[in-house]
C-alpha cells in the first residue's frame, strides 16, 4: 500500500535524523572531554599526546561537520534511497559582473558519501587517541617534558 510505504520511508527517515544528532552531540561531547584533559591535567601530558590529542578533537569536529551536512538535509527528502543519492553540501556562493549569481560545485557529494566521510573522520580519530594512550603507555612522562625514548638524553621540549 503506497501510504504504508510513505509512511515506513518517513520513518527511516526520522530514524536517520536522530541517529546523525547522537553522533554529533557524542563529537561535541569528545571534543569537550579533550579539552577538559587538556586544560586539567597540563603538566601530566606529554608534548606528543597533547599534539595527538588536539588531531583526535581536529578529526571529530570534521566529523561533527560531515554530521551536520546529513543532518541539515535529511528534511528535504520524502525517501532514504532518494535522500542517499542526493548530491549534498555546502555551496560556495560567488558573484562577478558577468554572472548575476552561483556556486561552487567541488563541495557537493552524494549524501551517502558525507555520511561515509564522518565515519572515517571519527574512526580516525578513535585511532589516534588509541595511539595518544599506547604513547603513554610505552613511554612514561618521567623525566617530565621528556621525549620518548627515555633512554635517550632528555631535553626539555
Amino acid at each position: 500500500m503506497p501510504g504504508q510505504e510513505t509512511d515506513h520511508e518517513l520513518e527511516r527517515l526520522k530514524l536517520l535524523f536522530d541517529y546523525t544528532k547522537f553522533h554529533i552531540a557524542l563529537y561535541a561531547t569528545l571534543i569537550t572531554l579533550i579539552i577538559a584533559l587538556l586544560s586539567l591535567g597540563a603538566d601530566e601530558v606529554q608534548y606528543v599526546q597533547k599534539w595527538l590529542l588536539f588531531g583526535t578533537s581536529f578529526l571529530f569536529a570534521l566529523a561533527g561537520a560531515c554530521g551536520g551536512i546529513v543532518a541539515s538535509n535529511i528534511p528535504n527528502h520524502a525517501k532514504v534511497t532518494e535522500f542517499l543519492n542526493a548530491e549534498i553540501g555546502p555551496r560556495v556562493f560567488w558573484s562577478d559582473r558577468t554572472k548575476k549569481q552561483g556556486y561552487s560545485m567541488c563541495l557537493l557529494a552524494e549524501a551517502r558519501v558525507w555520511a561515509t566521510r564522518e565515519h572515517a573522520f571519527f574512526w580516525s580519530g578513535i585511532g589516534l587517541a588509541v595511539a595518544m594512550l599506547f604513547w603513554g603507555l610505552i613511554c612514561p612522562a618521567e623525566p617530565k617534558n621528556s621525549f620518548c625514548p627515555t633512554s635517550v638524553e632528555c631535553r626539555p621540549v
